[in-house]
């Protein structure tokens, strides 16, 4: 089945000075402090900041998108499997990383993101297992809440919010997840918008379908 497409200062000998280069030497091997967290923070800061620039921006294309993002891997996918080129689908996109496809393939597939590229039957396959009929911003989900995909036959996606952090402290925002069937994706960043119809939400992970790499089918291109 194809899928729903997308278009795609000078030293000093102060005893001010020298406290406060001990200060800075008693604070090496530890935890960054002063200039190095607001350092940390500012990158932070900067992060965040691009991630809303994107969540805030229309792009007439997907392939605007993709590039704006830096989704070089997942624009030459769309290309590879030829899709048309057009904004008028009502869909909802889960856009993975280049990292996230480089390490996912080479460990469920034992294949580069360019193997990837010259099997067309497992490449739309993977495609259409990231496309959502219709357009979720990421304020209408919800958790537990299913989602259908494009590729014919698989179950739908599951949302899971994750609301607790790596040190068991609660998170003001929950992580927003994408569970499939066999590895699960974050949402890193959301509503990316396409065009007036399509939304893309940027994800941490490549979501294979059943019977796909941990389950061992091999399919052919």
């Amino acid at each position: 089945m194809n899928p729903p497409v997308l278009e795609s200062g000078p030293a000093t000998t102060s005893a001010a000075s020298a406290r406060a280069n001990a200060a800075g030497a008693n604070a090496a091997g530890t935890n960054a402090t002063g200039t190095d967290a607001a350092g940390a923070n500012a990158a932070g800061n900067n992060a965040a900041e691009a991630k809303s620039t994107l969540s805030n921006t229309t792009y007439p294309t997907l392939e605007a998108a993709l590039t704006a993002a830096n989704l070089t891997t997942l624009a030459a996918a769309v290309q590879a499997a030829g899709l048309p080129v057009n904004a008028t689908e009502n869909v909802t996109i889960l856009a993975p990383t280049n990292k996230a496809f480089t390490q996912r393939l080479q460990k469920d597939l034992q294949m580069t993101p360019q193997q990837l590229l010259q099997n067309k039957t497992l490449l739309v396959e993977v495609l259409s297992y990231h496309i959502i009929p219709g357009v979720v911003r990421s304020s209408q989900l919800t958790d537990r809440q299913t989602v259908p995909t494009a590729l014919a036959g698989a179950k739908p996606l599951v949302v899971r919010f994750d609301r607790t952090n790596a040190d068991g402290s609660r998170r003001r925002v929950p992580q927003i997840e994408f569970k499939g069937a066999t590895d699960k994706a974050e949402v890193r960043t959301a509503d990316l918008l396409v065009g007036n119809v399509a939304v893309v939400h940027v994800v941490n992970d490549v979501l294979l379908p059943a019977g796909v790499g941990k389950s061992g089918k091999t399919t052919s291109g």
